[in-house]
């Protein structure tokens, strides 16, 4: 469901207490009435419309790599961290990607 602000889901809710019809709440909030049915389905469970813990797509880095990462871009802006890992100037690890073996 796209993001709706406070404001939006109240509506949406007092609309639908109201019974203002799905079609009518979407045309007045200018959103789809998909997003108002994903909104009713979440007040019908819940009570009010709450977001699922973790339902956002999964990290691939840390908060430290992500500061490595910018660092990285602003000292070099037209490399691709991607090409900088495999020339192993970008030493950061994280859990998805391989463990590199230590050099003897």
């Amino acid at each position: 469901m796209p993001s709706l602000n406070e404001v939006q889901k109240q509506t949406i809710a007092q609309r639908l207490r109201d019974g203002v019809s799905i079609r009518a709440i979407a045309t007045e909030l200018h959103i789809s009435k998909n997003t108002v049915l994903l909104a009713k389905e979440k007040i019908n469970e819940h009570s009010k419309i709450i977001r699922r813990v973790g339902s956002s797509r999964p990290k691939k880095t840390t908060a430290d790599e992500n500061i490595q990462l910018a660092n990285f871009i602003r000292e070099y802006s037209f490399e691709t961290v991607v090409n900088a890992r495999q020339q192993n100037q970008f030493p950061c690890v994280t859990e998805n990607s391989p463990e590199k073996s230590p050099q003897n």
